[in-house]
């Protein structure tokens, strides 16, 4: 969602006005849940601390123990409480049943679709994906995962697949949503700041993207001395709603 001059040229008033209106409701999410990321981080690295780490110790009082020559030590008694609720969750995994409702609706039909769901599922390696946003969830307060179409290699059809994402700060969500699960937003944002060389071998065409000077107040955020934000930005059209 960033460009320069040369790949304004390439797009389309429509597709242009697409990507000011995604970077103008990105600004959005950010300024709405700034406060709230920087308790992600701290809760986060509070949970995960230790005598290494010392991540339960504030920077200034680490420096001056250390200049005293006296001992930082760690006790991490929230890391216990925290792995109690994720242990649970893997012995009780979230999962999709499938019931036949409707005067149409059969228990053969049903049985079909649970089989589908598992199969993807089990191609996904979803209990895996789970572990991971629950673990999130639990230390820093969210955790996510996706469901994503990708085209098989060498052939037209697609797979379903539940994906896992691995850092829920690369997420913003539609900040006027009601429901816990987010699920009536109206748009949506997951990103990653690739660095540099990989940006450029996955996106050729684009690779003069990194010539933008990396400080300029347009591309804050998105472009780096050594990485370039990469997003996919979702929206739900109302077309596809009626």
């Amino acid at each position: 969602m960033a460009w320069s001059t040369s790949f304004k040229q390439e797009i389309s008033d429509e597709e242009n006005e697409i990507l000011l209106e995604a970077k103008k409701r990105f600004k959005i999410c950010e300024e709405w849940e700034a406060q709230a990321r920087v308790y992600f981080k701290y809760d986060y690295k509070f949970a995960n601390a230790d005598s290494n780490n010392m991540y339960q110790w504030d920077n200034w009082v680490v420096g001056d123990r250390q200049s005293a020559k006296r001992p930082c030590l760690t006790i991490n008694k929230t890391q216990q409480h925290n792995l109690q609720i994720i242990n649970d969750g893997k012995q009780n995994k979230p999962g999709v049943t499938i019931r036949p409702v409707g005067e149409e609706a059969s228990f053969e039909a049903a049985q079909v679709f649970q089989e589908v769901i598992d199969h993807i599922q089990y191609q996904s390696s979803a209990e895996n994906v789970y572990d991971n946003a629950s673990k999130f969830q639990v230390d820093g307060g969210w955790g996510y995962w996706r469901v994503s179409v990708e085209k098989i290699k060498g052939s037209f059809d697609k797979e379903i697949y539940i994906r896992r994402i691995k850092n829920p700060l690369c997420v913003y969500l539609d900040p006027n949503i009601n429901e816990v699960d987010g699920s009536d937003a109206w748009f949506g944002f997951i990103f990653d700041d690739m660095p540099k060389d990989l940006y450029e071998a996955q996106h050729p065409k684009f690779k003069d993207v990194g010539n933008i000077a990396f400080n300029n107040d347009e591309y804050y955020g998105w472009l780096e001395n050594k990485s370039v934000r990469v997003c996919e930005y979702l929206e739900k059209l109302k077309r596809m709603i009626n």
